[in-house]
């Protein structure tokens, strides 16, 4: 009976001794944490930057004491266990998480929990992380929006989750507005293409095949919504601007166009005796007789 008591004791002895690669250090104090017996982990996990409670040896905030296991258990969930400390950063509804952060590695997925060369415990740089799920590749004459290009995609997007689409930081036109501060001042003027202001109506976020990252030329993208543009275009005779909209139109805010009579005079002679002979109409609008698009007539007059 004795013997086999002293067996157990011997085997217990080695498996303790091999909870954790390298040697464990015998201690006579009551209380240590287990980067002081396991002194190889405090430079393997080490990072530029260092999750805190790792860097005070708190190993206890995250995991509980492994016993006779060979790892290190957690406390809780990752997600939960993480959202103990950082629950400002997931305030939102659960439908509207990041994906990455629905599955069993959640958090882990992006970040290290201990230590990192890159700022947030990140695994990578934001923008690789990003494309190894979201792989996008831009066409070789693909017109790129700069944030995207330099890889700031947390310039835009909320990496853990939002309630507005594609994970936008803000609504999309106050997200655009940031940067793109001469368009926001048209403010309730701005042409909305719909009953709501949304930027991606007319542009997209990250490149394009067109100028200003608009979703469609400039011609096409403004008669998908004014066909009846579209017909005046397609006519016997087309006024020579306007298949070119912006030539006439500010595409942000309407009101702050160059207004008829004084945008035509801009090419077009609209005083002098040989103007006056043909028009003797008195405070007539330009538009009153001919069409600025197109027309079955010459003179583009209205049919």
């Amino acid at each position: 009976m004795k013997n086999s008591a002293y067996r157990v004791l011997a085997a217990l002895s080695i498996l303790c001794g091999t909870l954790l690669p390298g040697p464990a250090h015998a201690v006579d104090d009551e209380e240590k944490h287990c980067l002081e017996c396991h002194e190889e982990y405090a430079e393997k996990l080490a990072g530029e930057f260092n999750h805190e409670p790792f860097a005070e040896g708190a190993c206890e905030e995250c995991h509980v004491f492994h016993g006779f296991q060979q790892r290190m258990v957690l406390a809780d969930p990752v997600f939960d266990l993480c959202s103990r400390c950082h629950s400002d950063i997931v305030e939102v509804a659960d439908d509207n998480l990041h994906e990455p952060l629905t599955d069993d590695e959640s958090c882990m997925t992006c970040h290290v929990p201990h230590g990192s060369g890159t700022q947030g415990l990140l695994r990578g740089t934001p923008d690789g992380i990003c494309l190894d799920c979201h792989d996008e590749d831009p066409p070789t004459d693909a017109v790129v929006h700069p944030p995207w290009e330099e890889g700031a995609c947390g310039g835009c997007h909320e990496p853990h989750g939002t309630d507005f689409p594609a994970n936008l930081s803000m609504p999309s036109v106050f997200v655009c507005m940031g940067c793109h501060e001469e368009e926001a001042e048209a403010g309730y003027d701005m042409h909305a293409a719909t009953d709501e202001v949304i930027c991606e109506n007319c542009h997209r976020g990250h490149f394009s095949r067109h100028p200003g990252l608009l979703i469609d030329s400039v011609t096409g993208l403004c008669t998908g919504c004014h066909d009846e543009v579209g017909k005046a275009l397609a006519a016997a005779y087309v006024h020579d601007p306007a298949p070119d909209c912006l030539e006439c139109h500010a595409p942000h805010a309407p009101g702050g166009s160059v207004v008829v009579p004084d945008l035509c005079a801009e090419c077009h002679e609209i005083e002098g005796d040989e103007f006056e002979e043909i028009h003797d109409a008195e405070d007539t609008e330009c538009t009153d007789c001919h069409d600025p698009h197109g027309s079955s007539d010459s003179s583009l007059l209205l049919e």
